[in-house]
């Protein structure tokens, strides 16, 4: 007997549609592309033209504590909650320990947090595609609202940031059971306690959220669920 002849392969759809049908973007690496474009907007929005505008009241309390820590000595410090907490204050010392005694430099430990926020969205592309997670990032690139506090040497940003870390933190943990992400929502939840006093009304939210979950499965399946929950999540 002969063997059978196998048939050939058929041909890629693509190479048989006319020009015009074909994808113009096939072969472009898209996804970097967006990346660069948005970081570069990102350090531009936040960054040109950072110490031009006058020192609002709040900023120049700031600044002027985290200008004492590097000139006068860290003992200079003494934490006061109408102000806030130490972490505003040394993190913004440290970058005016390298660089010169200039509004830009007060500005900019909250702007490079302001770069750094809407990048955080990006550890959700294996949960919400690469897609949602840039427009997510771009949306925030253009948003007025959080460009003018990314330039604003108040606490607002770093909020921001640490109330994110603790959301997506969290959130992956419970999918992934990966102890990276408990250990970015606990970084994240360490921080907004050292940089302000509401990060208890902030951490009672999702913490109330968890408790009413856990509470509803012991409610509906009873005890040894509640059981198998601290088994499953523990890490």
């Amino acid at each position: 007997m002969s063997p059978r002849k196998q048939k050939p392969a058929p041909a890629p759809i693509e190479s048989i549609l006319p020009p015009e049908n074909r994808d113009p973007l096939q072969g472009v690496p898209v996804i970097p592309i967006c990346l660069v474009v948005l970081v570069l907007g990102l350090f531009l929005s936040r960054f040109v033209l950072l110490g031009e505008r006058a020192f609002h009241h709040d900023e120049s309390i700031h600044s002027y504590n985290s200008w004492g820590i590097v000139h006068k000595g860290p003992q200079s410090y003494r934490y006061d909650p109408v102000y806030h907490g130490p972490f505003l204050y040394h993190f913004g010392a440290a970058w005016m320990r390298f660089l010169p005694d200039i509004d830009f430099t007060a500005r900019a430990p909250f702007a490079f947090m302001g770069v750094l926020f809407p990048l955080l969205f990006l550890c959700l592309r294996k949960v919400m595609g690469w897609g949602n997670c840039l427009l997510v990032a771009g949306f925030l690139c253009l948003s007025g609202y959080q460009c003018y506090f990314a330039r604003f040497a108040r606490e607002d940003v770093y909020m921001l940031a640490w109330l994110t870390f603790i959301q997506i933190g969290g959130a992956l943990y419970f999918k992934t059971r990966k102890l990276l992400w408990l250990d970015l929502a606990a970084l994240g939840l360490v921080l907004s306690y050292c940089t302000k006093e509401s990060s208890y009304v902030n951490s009672f939210l999702p913490c109330s959220f968890v408790v009413g979950w856990g509470l509803c499965r012991w409610v509906r399946f009873g005890k040894e669920e509640l059981k198998n929950l601290f088994t499953d999540f523990s890490p």
